[in-house]
């Protein structure tokens, strides 16, 4: 298929680099589309930009909008090294730095997984963000969310660097293709005509680049034991997070399916309570992947509130 990255944006596939958390530098895929105010958009758990393909077609007309891969997923860098709890924040913050944020503050726009960054984000440099989307935010987990995450965190990894060094993941591409498509369902509440071609561009990642497998593997691990000491009560990062809402001072938009399958609208109307200065919209026919089922809702949306801030 065509190559998603120079369909998309004006040139093609762009690189940065940041020196990740253990001080090693690390190239940071990116790419960047329209004029105006400059709204970032960060991928949710196993996906990269091309999760966003609608939803930044629509935002391009009004905005500058950057879509990133973060470090091990998608088209940039996948050191083998293991990473502490939390290291997305610090890398996040180093991308937005990278990208200009410091100069000129930026409007974060995030799903799922990347929603807990996001905030922890907002708490420690609210000097890089002017607002804040927080879309299906996976910040009140009760367990983990589908059965795919399950998988996951029971294979041993050992395995997977084994599937990832012999190149085994090229041989069941196709199967795990059709199994996309079949659950699709777990995050849309309508799915696309064009699913087969979603599954395709969503997982080529993991069938071009080495290491790609082990690296989501790995990091639903760590979210599996951060939900594990949130749930016995014990000192986790999702915790330090909620305890510290009070310090999101940005303007937040929390942004949810009605048909959330993974986290429930209540938790939406939950955040937007607790975050000092947020408005929720609950989007109706809308599953997990919001901006998937709906990307001209939300960017309605998106634009009403940042027109009032």
């Amino acid at each position: 298929m065509e190559d998603w990255w120079q369909k998309t944006f004006p040139n093609g596939l762009s690189k940065l680099t940041i020196h990740d958390i253990h001080q090693q530098p690390v190239q940071i895929a990116y790419g960047e589309k329209g004029h105006g105010p400059t709204l970032v958009l960060m991928h949710g758990w196993g996906n990269w930009s091309y999760s966003y393909e609608g939803l930044l077609e629509q935002l391009s007309h009004d905005f500058r909008v950057i879509c990133f891969d973060a470090k091990g997923y998608g088209y940039s860098g996948k050191p083998t090294r293991e990473n502490p709890v939390g290291y997305q924040i610090e890398e996040t913050i180093r991308v937005l730095e990278a990208l200009g944020g410091k100069e000129n503050p930026v409007v974060l726009v995030t799903e799922s997984l990347s929603t807990i960054v996001g905030l922890a984000v907002a708490q420690r440099r609210p000097d890089l963000l002017s607002a804040l989307v927080l879309q299906a935010s996976a910040i009140f987990p009760r367990r983990m969310p589908h059965w795919s995450m399950h998988v996951m965190i029971h294979t041993p990894l050992w395995l997977l660097r084994g599937i990832d060094r012999l190149r085994l993941v090229k041989w069941i591409a196709p199967l795990t293709r059709k199994l996309t498509c079949y659950n699709a369902s777990a995050i849309y509440h309508r799915v696309p005509d064009n699913m087969p071609e979603r599954a395709f561009y969503s997982l080529q990642p993991y069938v071009i680049f080495p290491h790609a497998l082990t690296y989501i593997f790995a990091d639903s691990k760590t979210y599996a034991r951060e939900i594990q000491q949130l749930l016995r009560d014990k000192p986790n990062l999702l915790s330090e997070i909620q305890a510290d809402f009070a310090k999101v001072q940005c303007p937040c938009l929390v942004f949810w399916g009605q048909n959330d399958r993974w986290f429930p609208a209540t938790d939406g109307e939950k955040l937007s309570q607790a975050l000092p200065h947020a408005q929720l919209h609950i989007e109706p026919d809308c599953g997990h992947h919001v901006s998937g089922d709906a990307p001209q809702a939300v960017a309605q949306q998106i634009r009403q509130w940042l027109s009032q801030q």
